[in-house]
């Protein structure tokens, strides 16, 4: 039924025998190291721990300057360990630069951002002390107020 294997195939030769050999040893070896492996107790650790925070929302706040990337293009997302991601482009404030890396007035500013206060209470500074100071402040009316709210 099947065909018999030629005799000059069937004869051993001392190469044969050497790799034969090797061949055998390698997989004792290894198959000790992998026994020895699976039976020694290793101790698995392992780190949880609870976030102990009350508060709905983290602020964060970044400072990263990239001269040749448009603010169109820059955009922030978080990962959790678990592997959730969050879009938080929306909260970030841009400023476009010139070729210096001096910011730009106002330009390149976020849009989408709608959940900041327009005033600050601390401030209570008129806009010649601010000015005085190097600040860069504007004085507003319903003019100028109109025009600088369709710039952005």
């Amino acid at each position: 039924m099947y065909r018999k294997v030629p005799l000059d195939l069937l004869e051993g030769t001392k190469r044969g025998s050497i790799i034969s050999y090797c061949a055998i040893l390698t997989m004792v070896v290894l198959f000790s190291m992998e026994t020895i492996s699976f039976l020694t107790a290793s101790t698995l650790r392992t780190d949880v721990s609870l976030d102990l925070n009350k508060d709905p929302k983290i602020r964060v706040n970044l400072n990263i300057t990239m001269m040749d990337l448009s603010c169109n293009y820059a955009t922030v997302d978080i990962v959790s360990p678990l592997g959730t991601s969050l879009n938080v482009t929306s909260h970030l404030s841009k400023y476009a630069l010139d070729a210096e890396g001096v910011r730009q007035r106002y330009m390149g500013r976020n849009t989408q951002q709608h959940d900041i206060i327009l005033s600050d209470s601390l401030v209570t500074d008129t806009i010649e002390e601010l000015h005085e100071n190097g600040e860069d402040a504007v004085a507003l009316d319903e003019k100028s107020f109109e025009e600088g709210k369709f710039k952005v």
